[in-house]
């Protein structure tokens, strides 16, 4: 074999492929922003863990708040308290949504103060009939609120959406409204908003019998003969005036009938 025919000799491996890992951590500048990164992702990440356990904790005191004892609706009688309840009636609120509210008794603690009145040690501190008066005169007072509220409602003008045109269905639902109120203040005070509308006339007529009483003077008496025939016209007989025969009392019997 001839030297031009001898194969060439190998060359020897570069340090960088004699160590790969060595090449790998060759770029150590690029390497820092990843671990920088990286620390920068574990705080945002502890930030928002601390965040969600603030909110939970929050709510979880909410939820103590809402659900601690309340004290419970008043149920004694006061004047004080039964001047609210009738103000707020007279306001235009119904009985059910007044006594919602958590500072007035319930339902059926105002119907056993109406019906019964209420106790105190069993006695009975106010009739009954004169709350029901009162409750009824509330119960008037609101019809009229309730027929300012109609005016107000159709004073409301509707709102037009962008091109101008009014809903529909809003209008439909203040009529509701409206409707709604006219009949219940017209149930409640009917002789003022009812449709039939009811006129009493009260008054006192006084009638006055006059006899006027004639002087003895002016009596004049009549003789009536018994035994003379009654006149029916003028001075004439029963038999003048009818044409029919009078029969004879007097008359003789015959001899057949003997």
């Amino acid at each position: 074999m001839t030297a031009a025919q001898k194969p060439p000799k190998p060359q020897k491996p570069t340090k960088a492929a004699q160590s790969p890992a060595k090449a790998r951590s060759a770029p150590k500048a690029a390497a820092k922003p990843a671990r920088e990164d990286k620390a920068a992702k574990r705080a945002k990440y502890r930030a928002a863990q601390a965040e969600i356990t603030k909110e939970i904790e929050e709510s979880n005191r909410e939820w103590l708040e809402r659900t601690k004892r309340r004290p419970g609706r008043p149920s004694i009688y006061t004047p004080e308290l039964w001047k609210e309840f009738l103000r707020r009636i007279s306001g235009g609120r119904s009985m059910r949504k007044v006594c919602s509210d958590p500072d007035m008794p319930g339902t059926d603690a105002i119907w056993e103060w109406i019906t019964t009145g209420p106790r105190d040690n069993g006695e009975v501190v106010v009739e009954g009939a004169v709350l029901a008066a009162q409750y009824a005169q509330a119960r008037q007072e609101r019809a009229d609120a309730l027929v300012e509220e109609i005016l107000d409602i159709a004073d409301d003008q509707p709102t037009p959406d962008n091109w101008g045109n009014i809903d529909k269905a809003h209008v439909e639902w203040q009529k509701l409204r409206i409707e709604t109120r006219k009949w219940v203040a017209a149930r409640m005070r009917p002789t003022l908003y009812g449709d039939r509308i009811e006129v009493k006339q009260t008054g006192q007529v006084t009638f006055q019998l006059g006899i006027q009483r004639q002087p003895q003077s002016q009596l004049s008496a009549e003789v009536v003969d018994v035994d003379a025939k009654p006149l029916t016209g003028k001075g004439q007989a029963p038999d003048q005036v009818s044409g029919l025969p009078v029969p004879e009392a007097d008359a003789a019997p015959r001899e057949g009938d003997q």
